[in-house]
């Protein structure tokens, strides 16, 4: 039969157990999400790291407001740059295959450029005018009247729609006309709204104040 003095090592030993298992279930709760689910570092798998570089021709500088634009395919980008000399903007292509920087005839002063869905056309803002550049001919449209537009549009089914400096979000549809209001807006309560995205099924997310 086992005596008081006798046991008193097992229970300390049972408690010491439970303490350190309670100490280390707290510490994992601690944890994050991303750190209790980690794998271990070799078997993790790591997203390819993609370097790039780009050079424009002498004379040339990017316009820091003016965001390149990428194709949906990610094989072409867009970007507008200013020539010192003309002090003009024009908008550049560079296939990601090739280190070499084309201008694009047609697209003096142009901002906010942005592609079509299938890379074909390219749509941008000059002289108070929606364009669209037609890559294959060269051929440029004045889609739209547009002499404050506020960042670079969205080019959804049948329509583009592109925020402005004051006032609504406006679309336009793609055989061109007056831009209408693309979303709701009281002019009671807002005075401006910003173009943040769209949902699948073509609805607009606008921000407003």
């Amino acid at each position: 039969m086992a005596t008081a003095r006798s046991r008193w090592p097992l229970v300390l030993g049972v408690c010491v157990a439970a303490a350190m298992l309670a100490l280390g279930a707290a510490g994992f709760a601690l944890l994050g999400p991303s750190e209790r689910n980690a794998a271990p570092a070799a078997s993790r798998t790591l997203s390819p790291v993609v370097r790039f570089q780009l050079t424009l021709p002498s004379g040339l500088r990017l316009v820091p407001e003016q965001p390149p634009a990428l194709t949906f395919d990610g094989s072409r980008l867009a970007l507008v740059a200013l020539d010192q000399e003309s002090n003009r903007r024009q908008v550049y292509v560079r296939l990601l295959n090739s280190l070499s920087t084309q201008p694009l005839t047609g697209t003096l002063d142009a901002q906010y450029p942005f592609w079509s869905p299938d890379g074909r056309r390219l749509a941008f803002f000059a002289n108070g005018s929606l364009r669209l550049l037609e890559l294959d001919s060269g051929q440029v449209q004045d889609l739209a009247p547009a002499p404050n537009a506020a960042g670079a549009g969205l080019w959804l089914d049948d329509r583009i729609v592109f925020p402005r400096s004051t006032g609504p979000v406006v679309k336009v549809p793609l055989t061109g006309g007056i831009p209408q209001l693309a979303a709701p807006f009281d002019a009671s309560r807002e005075s401006n709204q910003s173009l943040v995205g769209a949902l699948a099924d073509g609805r607009l997310i606008v921000s407003s104040q």
